[in-house]
């Protein structure tokens, strides 16, 4: 639901956002733009304290 809210409000500032429900698949998302040679292609990264696998 926290996801939810956020969404409205960063989109709601014209903002674009990308998904990951964990934060090793967040990670892995920066990685993989990095590798393809996108240095600045997030400007922050939003995680929940309490993730799965790796929390924020």
């Amino acid at each position: 639901m926290n996801r939810e809210i956020v969404k409205e409000i960063l989109e709601d500032e014209k903002l674009d956002i990308d998904y990951a429900d964990d934060g090793d698949v967040a990670v892995e998302m920066v990685r993989k733009k990095l590798d393809d040679g996108i240095d600045n292609y997030y400007d922050f990264i939003l995680m929940d304290v309490q993730m799965p696998r790796m929390n924020g």
